[in-house]
């Protein structure tokens, strides 16, 4: 009966021990299930991007454009801002190019479309002129009869590659014109800066292209009308390599 006892008690406490054992067993099975659907999640979040899962890190890692800066952001980092964007746009003033105030900017390179020879004579005062309808001005493609003092035949363009090789196509009402350049469009500028237009003759042009830049002060002639007879132009200096405003006026009659 003794012994019996004792034998009873033993297996009492190894039941009892191998239950405790499979608990475990099971507690630890069902953590492990648990940790690992926590990492899938992570990693789901992960590849698709969302803050905030299972796993930070990972879904950060994995968010597209992380740490990317916008279109705004930075975009003139180290340069300071444009002091002079184009104001009052007035959209695809004669296809690329956009008309502000005070100036026009080529916001991209497409070709211009030609509408010469026009079909009506030119209005003139004057009896014996060079021309009175574009038809006349056969010498270079794209003549077109100039109505202003003493009518000329002028020669237009509709792509760059017909200018020289310093010169872009300014598109015009019904041609382009070659204007000397030294930006094609405003990809060739600092970002947000704009490839725009001033007249490099006070006035009596030529008109001319140049790439706007951080310490331009001036954007169009309002901002050089100092309130004196003579208000300045605002023009592009190349030795001081930005726009400021300069003094000087033109008399009428000037050629385009």
């Amino acid at each position: 009966m003794r012994l019996r006892t004792k034998v009873d008690w033993f297996s009492a406490v190894l039941l009892s021990t191998l239950g405790a054992t499979q608990a475990c067993g099971g507690n630890a099975l069902l953590n492990g299930s648990e940790h690992r659907g926590s990492a899938g999640d992570g990693a789901s979040n992960a590849g698709t991007g969302n803050a905030g899962g299972g796993q930070d890190g990972a879904a950060t890692a994995g968010a597209p454009n992380a740490g990317a800066p916008t279109a705004s952001a930075g975009a003139n980092s180290g340069d300071g801002p444009n002091n002079f964007p184009c104001r009052s746009p007035s959209g695809g003033f004669w296809d690329s190019f956009v008309k502000c105030m005070g100036f026009k900017h080529r916001k991209e390179v497409q070709a211009c479309a030609s509408r010469v020879p026009r079909a009506g004579p030119v209005p003139v005062s004057e009896s014996s002129v060079p021309c009175r309808f574009d038809a006349e001005c056969v010498d270079k493609p794209y003549g077109w009869c100039w109505g202003g003092v003493g009518p000329s035949c002028q020669y237009g363009c509709v792509t760059d590659s017909d200018c020289a090789s310093d010169e872009i196509c300014e598109c015009g009402e019904f041609i382009g014109t070659c204007r000397p350049a030294d930006c094609v469009s405003d990809a060739d500028c600092k970002p947000g800066f704009l490839c725009r237009s001033y007249d490099a003759g006070a006035g009596c042009g030529p008109i001319r292209y140049a790439c706007q830049t951080p310490t331009d002060v001036c954007g169009s002639e309002a901002d050089c009308n100092t309130g004196d007879s003579t208000p300045g132009q605002c023009i592009f200096d190349s030795n001081a390599q930005r726009f400021q405003c300069l003094p000087g006026v033109c008399s009428p009659g000037a050629k385009p």
